[in-house]
Order: structure tokens, then C-alpha cells, then sequence
């Protein structure tokens, strides 16, 4: 009798292949919107901060996705060592947020809704970015699982209160109101906290 067969999974690519078709797909979003937008004239993506902006957001959000799919295994073919693919995820994603959402800001914030903005400049800038930056920041914090003990939970709810106090002030929310919901939302993390601790004690 011979060996059986080894099934092979088509969905899978391999290692080599994964590795050079992966630059491939993160720049083929730019590659269709260059003739599409551009045309032939690659001095038109300078030309306004609108176009730079959309040239950033083409180039970098498509590492957001491997980022935020690398707890299930999307970045196999880069290493096998868990610390390194933790590093890489924190790295890669934080860089790919920070332009995201920076170019948001100027692209969509600042461009549709700066109407209903109620904080004069200087200051509406560095409430938005506060607000964008620091919400993005949290929630993917949370997607990427690092909010697993009672100082991450700690920093996390102190990181909510802050975004939720500035986007607030940005809108033009009463503060008042906002405060009690943000005692309701410290209540219910601090309760959240005393159970990590109590679990912990059940395991030891």
C-alpha cells in the first residue's frame, strides 16, 4: 500500500509567493487611481493638499487591514516569532493610523464638517486631532487585544474620558452632560476592573 496523499489547501499561498505579491496589493489601490483621477500627469497629485492627501490615505490603509488581521494569523509569512510579529503589528499599525487619520482630517473633517466645528483656530485643530487620533488609537488598542490587564483598562478608560471630553468641547456638547456620562463610563470600567482582579484571584 502506498503513503496517502498530503491535501494541500488551494486558498493558501505560499511562502515565497505571499511574500512578493504582498507589496503587489498594497499598491494596487494607487495603481487605479492614478489613470483614473490623474491621467497621465503625475504633477497633478501635488498640486493641492486634497490630492496629496488622498495619495497618503491610497498608500496606507491598506496596512491597517493585514495589521488588524494579524491576531488571526495574517502575517504567517513575515515570521513565526510572536514578539516580532507584535512589533511589527505596533509599528506598522501606529504609522499607518497616524497618516490615516491625519489625512482624514484634512480631506474630511476640516473639508465638509469644518462648519460645524465651535472651537476657533488654533485650538479646533488640536481638539480634532486629539479626538481622531486618540479614539483611533484606543479602538485599535482594543481589536489588537492589548487592553488584557488593569493598567491597560485603566489607561484605557482615562484615554475615553480625554477623546470624549475633547470631541465635546469640538462639537460645542454641554460639558456638564458629558461629565455624567463619563462618571457612568468610569463606573462601569472601574466594575469591569474589580472583576479582571477577582478572576485573577480564582486562578491563583
Amino acid at each position: 500500500m502506498g503513503l496517502p496523499s498530503v491535501q494541500v489547501d488551494p486558498t493558501r499561498e505560499s511562502y515565497y509567493r505571499s511574500r512578493s505579491r504582498a507589496p503587489f496589493v498594497r499598491l494596487r489601490p494607487f495603481h487605479f487611481f492614478r489613470p483614473v483621477h490623474l491621467g497621465h500627469h503625475l504633477g497633478i497629485i501635488f498640486s493641492s493638499a486634497a490630492s496629496v492627501c488622498d495619495l497618503f490615505l491610497l498608500l496606507f490603509h491598506p496596512f491597517l487591514v493585514p495589521t488588524l488581521c494579524s491576531t488571526r494569523g495574517a502575517l504567517w509569512w513575515i515570521t513565526k516569532n510572536a514578539h516580532q510579529i507584535h512589533s511589527i503589528r505596533v509599528v506598522n499599525g501606529a504609522f499607518a493610523l497616524v497618516v490615516a487619520v491625519l489625512c482624514l482630517e484634512i480631506r474630511v473633517v476640516f473639508h465638509s464638517f469644518g462648519r460645524y466645528i465651535q472651537v476657533p483656530p488654533p485650538l479646533n485643530y488640536l481638539l480634532v486631532t486629539l479626538t481622531m487620533l486618540g479614539g483611533a488609537a484606543g479602538a485599535g488598542a482594543y481589536a489588537l487585544g492589548m487592553i488584557s490587564d488593569a493598567f491597560s483598562s485603566v489607561a484605557f478608560t482615562a484615554l475615553t474620558v480625554i477623546v470624549s471630553a475633547a470631541g465635546a468641547i469640538v462639537v460645542g456638547f454641554p460639558i456638564l452632560a458629558r461629565v455624567a456620562v463619563l462618571e457612568i463610563e468610569s463606573a462601569l470600567e472601574r466594575s469591569r476592573i474589580i472583576t479582571l482582579r477577582r478572576i485573577r484571584k480564582l486562578r491563583l
